[in-house]
């Protein structure tokens, strides 16, 4: 998710583009803009994204695409995206559904930056709470 969150910005930037634009950012992109698009392929094949029937139905066409980046990219074992290279052509070819899975994320992600906005908000308060206590 933390990925996800530090690329917000740019993603929401390529659901914009014509898909051209996109396949060339999305091949110069980041090392960590790749792995927030797969942190949100196995999310989704995780089944922690929910979709509605409509949503599968646009996805199925990217389904073959998203499990070989799944199994390429995704230890299983530990749980983390695997530091191998990341090809292009795999994230191009999963670039076409962007457009389709950024919608539901954002709202993923906004849900979780409110989530860590509260953390550290009590945080804060925890501390000055302990201080006036503590001297």
């Amino acid at each position: 998710m933390k990925n996800i969150q530090n690329q917000r910005d740019f993603l929401n930037v390529l659901i914009k583009l014509n898909p051209k634009l996109r396949a060339s950012l999305l091949k110069q992109g980041s090392k960590n803009l790749k792995r927030a698009i797969i942190e949100i392929i196995v999310n989704l094949l995780r089944g922690n994204i929910k979709l509605t029937k409509i949503q599968k139905q646009k996805l199925q066409k990217y389904k073959n695409v998203m499990r070989r980046v799944y199994k390429r990219y995704f230890n299983e074992r530990n749980n983390k995206i695997k530091k191998t290279k990341i090809n292009n052509n795999d994230i191009v070819q999963v670039g076409g559904a962007l457009p389709l899975l950024l919608p539901i994320i954002a709202g993923i992600i906004g849900k979780a930056a409110l989530a860590g906005a509260a953390t550290a908000g009590a945080g804060y308060a925890t501390k000055k709470v302990l201080e006036k206590v503590g001297g």
